[in-house]
């Protein structure tokens, strides 16, 4: 940005140029460059708290949080937001999903969207960790209309549900097509290794399938065999 129109626009309002900020379109990678990609991710722990993990992408021109990639048909140009057309890969510990909870009858009731408007009760289903109910109580307590949307993230190892944060930015709870969608990519949690070998291997499906057969049976006769020498 050295010379042109929005240039002289921007010395007119008396604006410094080291103030603006660079905007960067957003670009798709060829599938069989995706080991590239996932070696520009990078796993840290945000410096505010030791619990936080986060992923960052980083190049040689943008650094920015990730949760996960998106995939779209051919060179398609990017579309903002939702696009049918597009299919997101993320992460198994980032899967979120924005339930409603609400104080009815002096406990908490979660529930999603679904057809005409419709809320659909999820209590069997989600089974929040016993250490977020306090906090989700008070924060339910505080509201004035008594419920909330809610963020939440299924923690596989322990089998419950762990508060993230509020959604103020929401008025509604996800619709149960996208509930059940995060449930399918929860159960199927495909790793960003399986990923990529399924993607630059096409036709060997059954390759990887058989070689984590064998990794966990091997994993297995380690771990029994250790305890059975204690």
């Amino acid at each position: 940005m050295t010379r042109g129109p929005y240039l002289q626009g921007i010395r007119s309002h008396a604006f410094h140029t080291d103030a603006v900020l660079p905007l960067l379109r957003k670009r798709w990678t060829p599938v069989k460059d995706i080991r590239h990609l996932f070696e520009n991710i990078k796993s840290m722990k945000l410096a505010n708290t030791a619990k936080t993990r986060v992923r960052v992408y980083s190049d040689d021109k943008r650094e920015h949080f990730t949760d996960g990639v998106v995939f779209c048909p051919g060179q398609s140009p990017y579309v903002s937001f939702s696009h049918q057309e597009y299919l997101k890969w993320k992460w198994s510990d980032l899967i979120t999903i924005d339930f409603l909870a609400e104080l009815r009858d002096g406990s908490v009731r979660y529930s999603c969207s679904g057809p005409q408007n419709k809320s659909i009760e999820l209590d069997q289903v989600v089974v929040v960790d016993p250490k977020d109910g306090p906090k989700v109580l008070g924060l339910l307590q505080r509201s004035p209309s008594g419920h909330a949307i809610l963020e939440f993230a299924f923690n596989a190892d322990v089998g419950l549900w762990q508060f993230k944060h509020e959604r103020p930015d929401k008025d509604t709870p996800n619709y149960i097509r996208t509930v059940l969608g995060s449930l399918i990519n929860m159960a199927e949690s495909i790793s960003e290794e399986e990923l990529q070998a399924r993607l630059l291997t096409p036709g060997n499906e059954e390759g990887w399938n058989k070689r984590m057969k064998v990794k966990r049976e091997d994993a297995l006769k380690e771990l029994v065999g250790h305890h059975q020498r204690k």
